[in-house]
């Protein structure tokens, strides 16, 4: 039985580190939550909803469908 999937949210957080550094650049970086760090450090919380399907070539909006699957794997 397929199930009709309807909104998708993802939520991700940004950190900006602001270092005093010789040389010039940007970077991008990924911290683990809770660590600690010496430099100027603000965070920023993104929330994406996303809401799936598909566009066909007449402009007609379909629905995304999902069927469930269920593998069984024998290790013997």
């Amino acid at each position: 039985m397929p199930l009709q999937v309807k909104e998708i949210e993802v939520e991700l957080t940004v950190e900006v580190t602001k270092q005093a550094a010789a040389d010039g650049g940007i970077s991008w970086l990924v911290v683990a939550k809770g660590s600690k760090n010496s430099a100027s450090t603000h965070s920023h919380k993104l929330t994406l909803t996303l809401d799936p399907g598909f566009v066909d070539s007449q402009a007609n909006r379909g629905e995304l469908l999902v069927t469930p699957s269920v593998l069984i794997q024998d290790d013997d």
